[in-house]
């Protein structure tokens, strides 16, 4: 019996291990696509590269022909990507272009109506092209019909501030001038987000019941709920950063796993039927995820839970690693843009370390509190560099600030989705969960507060280069199979 489950860890370890050499390969493919952006006219050859290396691999069994096969996949991905991103680029070079550039934009918030100098009406919305955020403002349509956020309208006008070779930043995409306009072409997911909106809108007044309109923490709560980020005021938003624990106003898996909970228990009520609940909470999950626009953090906890839910419809073990990789491929594959995300690169690696770090720590008896310091250790050092990179900056206040704040989060969460829950039956106890929530969330702001003063909190830095965030990882990897091995030695 003891050789036969060994055999079977060991087997469940291997494709684990493949999954994850998979994702990590095909992350490098990207990377070295992007980097190699400008010869993608020359897309043939990777593809006939990687036509000759699935041959090759069929017609003499090698056994990491898939290697390269994915690693040649990745630099595929990035250079069509940075191929569509370029060549939008190319066809406007600002506003000294002789005629404007028509653009088909997927929208991405509702447009907001504004009245320039002369008094004509103006709108103004973020929008997407190929994965490309465009900041439009211009001319209102005729019709007075206004861009939603899910629709695809055709935009006609200038690319402003164009100049440099940087395929993901923001640009600013001006409707100006005589001839130039904006039309619908397509509903899309209009409805859908309209539907989403109306919710989320009568969510936020559900979540003011009770709250003095002048409390900061209501709007902490309107942050840590629906992902109004935006209604935290901009000191507060710096302590919080500064503390290291800007996280816990990310919609992420926190957040989802409380909301799939709560939609078990409540199914638990009427469906006996696991398979028949999964079904049912899946959609409502992704609705919540769209709800709140999708952050990498949302897109990544969702996508998780769906693999992990759906592994037992179909009869299978659930594996937290597995999810994992297959999340990060099928993330990548459909918005390889995420690799150069702050959010997304947060997101993954976090819970890569908080699934490693549980595992480790299952085979010992620590208390509570030991594990919840070693988890939360654990994240904050695969952040580093990521913060290094991204922020020139180390944080050292976000290894003890995140042991008070993620728990005072989790239950400042459920104290929400208990307020709106019972504010259609009781608006008294909604009142107290609200204020209970928010008390929590003032208590949170005020300790980070505290923190940031002590000396050394956060030191400022030069940019990490590629190389030493390599390093790090190395040498953290290094530390993990080290203590694993002595710990498989005492067992």
């Amino acid at each position: 019996m003891e050789g036969g489950a060994l055999r079977k860890n060991t087997a469940i370890l291997g494709v684990e291990w493949r999954w994850l050499i998979a994702s990590a390969t095909y992350s490098l493919g990207l990377y070295c696509g992007f980097c190699a952006w400008e010869c993608s006219p020359l897309i043939i050859f990777p593809i006939a590269a990687l036509i000759f290396t699935i041959l090759l691999g069929i017609g003499f069994s090698l056994k990491l022909w898939w290697i390269l096969a994915i690693f040649l996949f990745g630099i595929v991905i990035a250079l069509r990507e940075a191929d569509l991103r370029r060549s939008i680029l190319e066809e406007s070079h600002g506003w000294n272009s002789n005629s404007p550039i028509t653009l088909d934009m997927y929208i991405l918030e509702d447009a907001k109506l504004y009245f320039a100098k002369n008094g004509s009406r103006c709108v103004k919305f973020r929008s997407s092209v190929n994965g490309m955020i465009f900041n439009v403002s211009g001319k209102s349509p005729d019709n007075g019909t206004l861009p939603r956020k899910g629709e695809t309208w055709r935009c006609r006008g200038w690319i402003a501030g164009w100049g440099d070779n940087d395929i993901f930043a923001k640009r600013d995409f001006w409707i100006r001038g005589e001839g130039c306009k904006i039309e619908k072409l397509s509903d899309g997911w209009g409805g859908l987000y309209l539907f989403l909106a109306n919710v989320k809108s009568n969510i936020a007044e559900r979540l003011e019941i009770g709250l003095d309109e002048k409390s900061p923490g209501k709007n902490f709560l309107r942050a840590i709920i629906i992902g109004e980020k935006f209604a935290i005021p901009k000191e507060s938003q710096e302590v919080f950063v500064a503390s290291g624990v800007i996280h816990i106003f990310a919609i992420s898996g926190l957040h989802v796993m409380l909301f799939v909970k709560l939609l078990f228990l409540t199914f638990g009520i009427f469906l006996p039927f696991v398979r028949l609940k999964i079904c049912l909470l899946l959609p409502i999950v992704w609705l919540y995820a769209m709800m709140v626009n999708l952050p990498a953090s949302a897109l990544r906890a969702a996508m998780m839970i769906s693999c992990y839910y759906l592994s037992f419809i179909f009869l299978r073990r659930p594996n937290a690693i597995i999810s994992w990789a297959l999340t990060f491929l099928t993330c990548h594959f459909f918005k390889p843009e995420l690799l150069f995300d702050v959010g997304s690169l947060l997101s993954f690696t976090v819970m890569f370390s908080i699934i490693n770090c549980s595992r480790f720590l299952a085979g010992f008896s620590y208390s509570k509190l030991v594990s919840a310091l070693a988890i939360s250790t654990s994240s904050w050092l695969v952040g580093v560099p990521i913060i290094a990179v991204f922020f020139s900056r180390i944080s050292f206040a976000g290894l003890y600030s995140s042991l008070f704040a993620v728990p005072a989060a989790t239950c400042a969460v459920a104290l929400g989705f208990v307020g709106v829950i019972f504010s259609f039956v009781s608006t008294k106890i909604a009142s107290y969960a609200n204020n209970l929530a928010a008390l929590i969330l003032e208590i949170v702001s005020n300790l980070c507060e505290l923190i940031i003063r002590i000396p050394w909190s956060q030191i400022e830095i030069i940019n990490w280069n590629l190389f030493q965030s390599i390093a790090w990882y190395v040498c953290l990897a290094m530390i993990f199979l080290y203590f694993g091995t002595r710990r498989e030695i005492k067992i």
